[in-house]
């Protein structure tokens, strides 16, 4: 829901930024999913020098709420122009889940920052680019070439490398988990799946060997078991399995 205070100076300054904003780089590496994604500090890097050069400025609190069992962090956006004039949004509501590696105050830092990203997005229609802003084609292709040739002269391993079956048990092990904790946002996901791939000692699962994916795998199953234990397998725990048909880690 969009709430606006007069708008007039306020819908001159929003559509310069707009005008003005360029794609935001994205510094932060999926090694899971070969993908790069902007963090909230890199949509900020962009946005607020052109907030300042329209006189507006750029306010985001948190609401909660809750429904039954579930509790869910809400972020209201305002825009503010230096007349006075006010532009509010929202809230953006996602819910809160306790993971088994975070407690409830880490979760809701970790819901906050995302639904803060999403707003802005969403507000100013920010658009991610994996490249330079700035750089001219041909010096993005000298970029690309050296970083192939400085691959090119990286140590090949003989070992071979994770067959697809074992990447699916990882990949469905890390789900298992993230059901069995009642945890099931993709920030959780992915911290599973990094944990792994620091025990295998690999950066990018599709490029590991089988033996760091086993060592990955070992991980993951210890991990569940530990989780099993941690929750004492009470009736929420023995339903969260049913749902994952992953029973691997009762072996």
């Amino acid at each position: 829901m969009v709430t606006i205070m007069t708008s007039d100076n306020l819908a001159k300054a929003l559509i310069n930024v707009q005008k003005d904003l360029k794609p935001v780089p994205r510094t932060q590496e999926n090694p899971f999913a070969g993908t790069k994604y902007a963090s909230l500090d890199d949509i900020m890097a962009v946005l607020r020098p052109l907030l300042v050069e329209n006189d507006l400025a750029l306010v985001q609190d948190p609401v909660t709420k809750k429904e039954g069992d579930t509790v869910s962090i809400g972020i209201n956006t305002v825009l503010i122009h230096s007349s006075g004039e006010q532009m509010s949004f929202g809230p953006l509501f996602m819910i809160l889940e306790k993971g088994a590696k975070m407690n409830m105050a880490q979760s809701a830092g970790s819901v906050i920052t995302y639904a803060k990203r999403y707003a802005i997005s969403a507000i100013f229609g920010i658009v991610t680019d994996d490249d330079t802003d700035g750089v001219q084609p041909q010096v993005k292709a000298q970029q690309r070439s050296s970083k192939r040739s400085a691959q090119s002269k990286q140590p090949v391993s003989n070992e071979p490398l994770a067959s697809k079956e074992l990447q699916k048990k990882i990949n469905d092990a890390a789900t298992a988990i993230c059901t069995l904790s009642n945890n099931r946002t993709n920030e959780y996901f992915k911290s599973v799946l990094l944990d792994a791939q620091k025990a295998g000692g690999y950066n990018n699962l599709k490029t590991a060997t089988q033996a760091q994916a086993n060592k990955a795998y070992e991980h993951l199953k210890a991990f569940y078991k530990q989780v099993r234990h941690n929750q004492g397998l009470d009736q929420a725990t023995k339903q969260a399995e049913q749902q994952s048909q992953v029973h691997w880690g009762q072996q």
